[in-house]
């Protein structure tokens, strides 16, 4: 396997693993949420992309929450980014209210 897949596949369990803390969090306060594993496709007249991963989304109502540096959250008028993953389940649940 090639380090780069290695490494991503390793990023990406981590990603789970971080939103899987923000989801029980979510869960705890009575907010559903659902975690997701997103692909990117290219489409290129005569040419072949293999689909991209782009990283799990954890999606609560209109609002997004990705893993970069740190805990992402995307609502529908704002855009905050939250070292902790209690700020961004609290964060969350301000903007589902």
């Amino acid at each position: 396997m090639p380090m780069s897949t290695l490494y991503s596949q390793q990023s990406e369990e981590e990603q789970l693993s971080r939103l899987g803390l923000v989801q029980e969090g979510l869960a705890s306060v009575g907010i559903r949420s659902l975690l997701v594993r997103r692909l990117r496709l290219r489409l290129v007249r005569g040419r072949f992309h293999p689909p991209e991963p782009d990283g799990p989304t954890l999606v609560a109502g209109g609002v997004t929450v990705s893993v970069s540096d740190g805990y992402v959250v995307r609502g529908p008028d704002a855009v905050a980014v939250f070292s902790g993953a209690d700020d961004a389940v609290a964060y969350t649940g301000l903007l589902l209210r």
